[in-house]
């Protein structure tokens, strides 16, 4: 498919800024393309998100790609995708160069069901150590689920989760809307309620987080297990969870359903202190 789009194929066996040579397409988003890339330089494969030229709303797409290039220059984390250089393709288009990670995304991991709880516990930790170091420079994710997080090492002790795409992440201003520089944006099925109106804080990534936790135990979607829920979420959460057989506390059973409280205020504010509970547990 990717040798029949004409954005690919012009960058396909191209070289940007004479040092990174493109390759083949790795994935297409609904903003930008990701291919394979070669750092002559560094001597390293590398992967070079490119944003497509057929989005309308340039000003958009020049404010997320400055977005995404802002945070991942600010944090520097062994679960934080890592960025090499930035810069302007031929057309024109804004591209970012990045860590290659080498490894399947968490949503393909789930397909085969939930996760070992000392494999969740693993993942859970990582997770939250790398949105601790997101908020403490300021950052919002935004987005966090099981698309956006690769794992390497499957399986293996030194198994590790790599939070990946901040092209929606809002740095600094946690609420830019009410300066009319955010637009709703998350996906539907993870995103805290706020990022309906724009709005996002630490604890919109928690309740993400939150949801993801949830689904690496039951390998099922929050949605599915509890289709009806919407302001009573939390209680029907604390109830479900008590009737799984999953090992958890009463305390983790309570961090996780407070973590999903429509008041972001009301939410734990902290990823490790929401992780802490649960990473005990699971990990006996």
């Amino acid at each position: 498919m990717g040798a029949l789009l004409p954005d690919v194929r012009e960058l396909t066996g191209t070289s940007l800024d004479a040092r990174f040579e493109v390759g083949d397409l790795l994935a297409r988003g609904g903003f930008a393309n990701v291919f394979s890339c070669y750092d002559r330089v560094a001597q390293q494969r590398c992967a070079v998100k490119v944003f497509r030229g057929e989005i309308k709303d340039k000003a958009w797409i020049q404010r997320s790609f400055e977005r995404e290039v802002a945070a991942l220059q600010k944090v520097h984390h062994p679960n934080v995708v890592s960025i090499y250089a930035h810069g302007a393709a031929p057309s024109g288009a804004p591209y970012l160069v990045m860590e290659f990670v080498e490894g399947r995304s968490l949503r393909e991991v789930l397909e085969s069901g939930p996760l070992a709880p000392h494999r969740t516990a693993r993942l859970l930790r990582q997770l939250a150590s790398a949105l601790d170091a997101i908020h403490a420079e300021g950052i919002c994710h935004r987005d966090v689920k099981p698309e956006n997080i690769i794992v390497r090492h499957e399986g293996a002790p030194e198994e590790e989760s790599v939070l990946i795409d901040f092209s929606i992440a809002i740095v600094k201003d946690a609420d830019e809307t009410l300066h009319g520089l955010s637009r709703a944006a998350g996906s539907f099925d993870y995103m805290a309620p706020e990022q309906a109106v724009g709005y996002a804080e630490s604890s919109s990534d928690i309740y993400s987080l939150a949801k993801l936790t949830i689904e690496m135990l039951t390998g099922r979607r929050l949605k599915d297990l509890l289709p009806a829920a919407a302001l009573d979420l939390p209680e029907r959460v604390d109830e479900l969870l008590r009737n799984l057989d999953l090992h958890l506390s009463a305390e983790s059973i309570h961090i996780l359903s407070t973590a999903l409280e429509f008041d972001p205020a009301k939410r734990p504010r902290a990823a490790g202190t929401f992780a802490a509970p649960l990473v005990h547990d699971l990990e006996v």
